[in-house]
């Protein structure tokens, strides 16, 4: 098997994302600021509110170029849901404005195919996100052997720690790093 060609790509611009329904078209709800309730959804089935859903996507809403290409990809620690990352790339991640309650949207393709996809995330306080998230705050903390461990999970999970070799794509692209 050929190692899979992994590129980190974030998207044109903030594309919406598929489930729930706009904060707008519920009733009794508290009155919230005009940008919150044009973004949030609302989940009728589990009651509550989305921030940031999965959201899909193609090749013609990315960015040309990836923020982070096959050699600032190290791995990926199953065991603790960490991206590895060169030390040298950080300052790709560091330059994003991924400040505020909308984050920066995420693409990871290996060999040109979605493998995830997400949001990436500045703060743990401020990471309103209901699908997968890549925390950047991380970005600062350089390992002794020049690799960064950036935290990848999903709220979507009762436990909060996702099980990422479950998906198959995302397993085997990383499996031979």
């Amino acid at each position: 098997m050929n190692r899979s060609e992994l590129e980190l790509y974030t998207t044109k611009e903030l594309l919406p994302f598929d489930n729930g329904i706009p904060i707008i078209q519920v009733g009794n709800f508290e009155d919230r600021d005009s940008l919150f309730k044009s973004r949030a959804k609302f989940d009728t089935i589990n009651n509550q509110i989305i921030y940031a859903g999965a959201f899909q996507s193609n090749f013609r809403d990315l960015e040309k170029v990836p923020i982070l290409n096959d050699s600032d990809i190290l791995g990926f620690d199953f065991e603790s849901n960490e991206l590895l990352v060169s030390s040298a790339s950080i300052h790709k991640l560091n330059g994003l404005d991924i400040h505020g309650l909308w984050k920066k949207q995420f693409v990871l393709t290996a060999n040109k195919e979605k493998i995830l996809s997400g949001y990436l995330c500045d703060s743990m306080g401020a990471c309103l996100v209901n699908d997968n998230y890549i925390y950047t705050f991380q970005s600062r903390r350089v390992m002794s052997n020049d690799t960064v461990r950036l935290r990848v999970d999903s709220v979507s999970t009762q436990d909060y720690r996702k099980d990422y070799s479950k998906n198959s794509k995302f397993f085997n692209a990383f499996k031979e790093r």
